[in-house]
This record gives structure tokens, C-alpha cells and sequence, in this order.
């Protein structure tokens, strides 16, 4: 969670180029929302957007609060949080690698809810199918979700609804990291870039190399 809100808001400060710690803590409030099912990964993550929010400024009296920005929670799972009953121009993220066989097993409970409320919850899919479609749930029209997610996506029989889903919007770009040692598992990553919205020809941009 850290590392993917804090490179956003990095990007956000190039952007708006304002010095001031006002229009700094005002950009994050207003532009920087997360969710994450490990609540010490939100008390890390709200203490390293704030150390950003300073940098090069002399320390505040009183820091903005980022309890309502940052919040504990499944993001898919009776997601409950009112930062998942909004829409956003961008949505992000890695979203946890949980195949057929260990849900079933560890939590049968999720699986089945999953199974019941979304389209990509169908044979033996894998938890990221269902967050790729939580982040285009997520998005107001014309937003845009990017996650990191196994190069399954491109091939499994049972990605398949999720990437019926990613057809029927603008699938913007797809870079693959499969050869680069990313994570400690075995895992292939590819990294995919989608807006919601009607698809139009030739509009995808997929490398041939990854981009680093």
C-alpha cells in the first residue's frame, strides 16, 4: 500500500509544483484514498505520506488527519468502507495472488461471497481476477486502474471472465515483467493499464521489452 500511494502522490506534487504545505497537505486530503486489509500497512503508509507532505519544509504544529483518506478493510469482501462506495479518476494497486484450491480451503467464506457478487468470481479463478474488476468498479467513466498481476491474466482458462471484462473497456497498455525477479515467490508479473470505457482499435501500447 506505502509504495503504490506514495509514488501517486509523488507523481500529484510534480504535477501541481507547489511549494506551499498548505496546497501539499490539501492535495493529499483531497486526492490520496487507500484501503488495505493490514492495518499496520495503513499506519505505514499515512506516516510516509505525511514525511512526503514536509520534505524540505520546516516540521508542522498539527499534521491533517488521514483517517477518512486511509482506512483497514477488504476491499472486496463486503467491502463496507465509504472509500469503496465512491468512483475515482485512478485506482491501483497489487492485489493479493489467492488461487481456487487455498481459498477453498482457508477461506471458504470469501470465496463464496466472491462467487455470488462478481462476474470474474467463475470456475477456478484466483483472487486478482476479482480485484481487477473491483478497480474498473471503482473508476468514475473514463478513470483508469493499472495493477500488478501474474501473467495469468493473458492465458488461464479461469481469468477468463476477467478478461472479458478488460475487453469491453480500453485496454490502454500491458508491460511485462515476467523476467525480472520482482517478488520472492514464483510469480510473473505483468502490469496492465485499462480505462473505463468503450474500446477503440489499435489503442493498446505493448512493448516488446519490459519497461523498467
Amino acid at each position: 500500500m506505502e509504495f503504490f500511494l506514495l509514488r501517486a502522490y509523488e507523481k500529484l506534487l510534480k504535477i501541481n509544483r507547489s511549494g506551499d504545505l498548505g496546497d501539499r497537505f490539501d492535495l493529499l486530503k483531497s486526492c490520496i484514498h487507500g484501503v488495505d486489509i493490514d492495518a499496520k500497512a495503513v499506519t505505514i503508509a499515512q506516516i510516509a505520506l505525511l514525511l512526503k507532505a514536509i520534505e524540505g519544509s520546516s516540521a508542522p504544529s498539527q499534521f491533517p488527519n488521514l483517517d477518512a483518506n486511509l482506512q483497514s478493510g477488504n476491499a472486496v469482501i463486503h467491502p463496507s468502507s465509504p472509500l469503496l462506495q465512491r468512483q475515482y479518476d485512478a485506482v491501483i494497486g497489487n492485489p493479493p495472488y489467492l488461487d481456487a484450491e487455498r481459498m477453498t480451503l482457508t477461506c471458504p467464506d470469501w470465496r463464496r461471497y466472491c462467487t455470488q457478487h462478481y462476474r470474474s468470481a467463475s470456475g477456478n479463478w484466483d483472487l486478482f481476477c476479482v480485484f481487477i474488476e473491483q478497480g474498473l468498479n471503482l473508476c468514475r467513466p473514463g478513470g483508469r486502474t493499472s495493477m500488478i498481476v501474474p501473467n495469468k491474466l493473458i492465458s488461464a482458462d479461469y481469468a477468463a471472465a476477467a478478461r472479458s471484462l478488460l475487453a469491453q473497456n480500453q485496454l490502454l497498455a500491458i508491460r511485462d515483467y515476467s523476467q525480472l525477479r520482482i517478488f520472492a515467490a514464483s510469480v510473473y508479473p505483468i502490469v496492465f493499464v485499462a480505462q473505463k470505457q468503450p474500446p477503440t482499435p489499435n489503442a493498446i501500447d505493448s512493448p516488446a521489452e519490459p519497461a523498467v
